[in-house]
C-alpha cells in the first residue's frame, strides 16, 4: 500500500474526481495511514471541488472522517462554491420567499 500511495502522490495532478474519491476510499477502508497522502488528496480535491458527483464527494468526506484527517482545503472550496451560488441565486430566492408570504395558514389565500 505504501508503494501505491507513493506513486499516487507523484501523479496526483493526473487524477480526476473518481480517482481521488476511490483512492481515499481504498486507504480509509483498510485504515492505512500514509504520511502526506490525504493532505495531497485534499489539495487535489479542492482544485476540482465543483466537478465532484454527490457519491464521490460523500465517499471522499467519509474517507477523511474515518482517517481523522483534515479536509480543510476541500471544505473551504465547497464553502466558496456554495457562497457564490447563494449570491448568484439570492434574487430568485427572495422572490420565492415573497411569494410564500402571500399565503395564509390553512391553505387559504
Amino acid at each position: 500500500m505504501d508503494r501505491i500511495a507513493e506513486v499516487s502522490m507523484t501523479r496526483m495532478s493526473e487524477f480526476n474526481t473518481q480517482n481521488v474519491a476511490n483512492l481515499a476510499g481504498a486507504f480509509s477502508s483498510m485504515q492505512h495511514a500514509t504520511p502526506g497522502l490525504f493532505t495531497k488528496l485534499a489539495k487535489r480535491a479542492s482544485c476540482m471541488a465543483s466537478s465532484f458527483r454527490p457519491q464521490e464527494l460523500a465517499q471522499l468526506l467519509w474517507s477523511f472522517s474515518v482517517m481523522y484527517h483534515s479536509a480543510d482545503p476541500l471544505l473551504y472550496s465547497l464553502e466558496s462554491i456554495y457562497n457564490n451560488w447563494i449570491k448568484k441565486n439570492a434574487k430568485h430566492m427572495d422572490s420565492n420567499a415573497n411569494a410564500m408570504d402571500c399565503t395564509t395558514e390553512g391553505g387559504e389565500s
